[in-house]
């Protein structure tokens, strides 16, 4: 291929079919070589082929149209894109020069705009109707719990009830908030992750069992198992 051959290739024009038509094969053609490709280097020479071709069709169209090729650099803002990729597909060939619009050009901007406008206002929508998690960033999600539920594992309700029994023996280690309460989910905790108290989970009741354990070894049971004073 000569050199004037290319420069020709390169400044002829593309009418509307032609566009439209290359924008599709650049479209099927890119999605075969996706699904073939094996590595990620492929997949992104893929898009910089795919993309180059689509700017050299699109330069070919602006020459068609009548307008500079320099439009093109706004290809890179987003919305805008779209906007002039549309402009590319309806105008007419000689446009800039005529000014005259046809009824293709009419059906194409029509079905854009009700497309563009239809999934705008559905982003739009969903952003509006979707609420924030919170306000005020960081803060605490407060959760109230009407009351424990069931279980249909008997093992698992078990153990609940035996909590449940537990905090209703000792209502204050009921409240999360309570620093007894706090310090009582942390020795749970530390004598979970001890693997020679694996036995002592295995009872039922070990919710009942634990809280005496904790309150034995703080100081806060009489010798008749009663509470002490606060």
């Amino acid at each position: 291929m000569t050199k004037r051959k290319l420069i020709d290739i390169v400044l002829s024009h593309v009418n509307r079919r032609g566009y439209f038509l290359a924008l599709l094969l650049i479209v099927l053609a890119s999605t075969v070589a996706s699904e073939v490709a094996t590595s990620r280097d492929e997949l992104a020479w893929i898009g910089v082929i795919a993309l180059v071709a689509s700017a050299a069709i699109a330069g070919m169209r602006s020459a068609d149209i009548g307008q500079s090729r320099w439009w093109l650099v706004l290809y890179l803002i987003p919305f805008l894109n779209v906007i002039l990729g549309c402009r590319l597909l309806a105008l007419p060939s000689g446009y800039a020069h005529h000014k005259k619009i046809d009824r293709a050009m009419n059906v194409i901007a029509g079905t854009f705009i009700a497309v563009f406008g239809t999934i705008t206002i559905g982003l739009i929508a969903f952003f509006v109707a979707t609420p924030s998690a919170s306000t005020t960033p960081n803060a605490p999600i407060e959760v109230r719990v009407a009351s424990t539920p069931k279980y249909s594992d008997p093992s698992l309700q078990a153990v609940v009830d035996s909590r449940n029994r537990a905090f209703k023996l000792y209502p204050f280690l009921a409240d999360p908030e309570n620093p007894w309460r706090k310090k009582l989910d942390a020795y749970v905790e530390n004598e979970l992750a001890r693997k020679e108290r694996a036995q002592f989970f295995i009872h039922l009741d070990w919710p009942e069992r634990i809280v005496i354990e904790f309150l034995a070894k703080n100081g806060l049971l009489n010798r008749d198992g009663s509470l002490k004073k606060l």
